[in-house]
């Protein structure tokens, strides 16, 4: 192997790892950032776009896709998770415009709305045998007041029992 192929492996395998965290880059960010051409970069995503392990969105971002997704889920022993994880925190999402995020070993499985410093509410998701699994965690939108924050704990403890009950299965 020669030394440039070296080079796109390595860069292949660190926008592999921001992306799976959750980032949503540029292709030339992407490039600059990991220090390869960006031709090289252009080239990288289009073949990971190819099988589908990032996707190209809007202005040209980049951002986890499905199949990466999928090998992460899979990665944790959490398959039965992936559909219903994706699901759930959209429509939570949507209706309270917070942050939240599904988590295995530290890792972003699934995450919507914008990057939170601190997070208001944690919950583990947890198997039959009572190991910790996953874990689910959520940020208040700014401004958001007593009894909205009441209604959304309330929605996001429905969802994590709703996950946790995927684990039974």
């Amino acid at each position: 192997m020669s030394v440039e192929q070296t080079i796109g492996v390595a860069a292949l395998a660190r926008i592999l790892v921001r992306l799976g965290q959750g980032e949503t880059v540029s292709v030339a960010q992407l490039a600059e950032q990991e220090g390869v051409a960006r031709a090289t970069g252009f080239d990288i995503v289009r073949r990971l776009a190819a099988a589908q392990l990032v996707r190209r969105g809007p202005g040209g971002m980049v951002s986890r896709g499905n199949a990466a997704t999928a090998l992460g889920f899979a990665a944790f022993g959490l398959v039965n998770l992936q559909g219903v994880a994706e699901t759930l925190l959209a429509l939570l999402h949507e209706q309270t415009d917070a942050r939240l995020e599904l988590l295995a070993q530290g890792l972003v499985l699934v995450g919507f709305g914008r990057t939170a410093e601190a997070w208001d509410l944690q919950g583990a998701i947890v198997d039959g045998a009572g190991v910790e699994r996953a874990r689910l965690r959520l940020a208040w939108r700014a401004g958001s007041g007593r009894a909205e924050r009441a209604q959304i704990g309330a929605q996001f403890e429905r969802a994590r029992v709703s996950l946790e009950s995927y684990l039974q299965d």
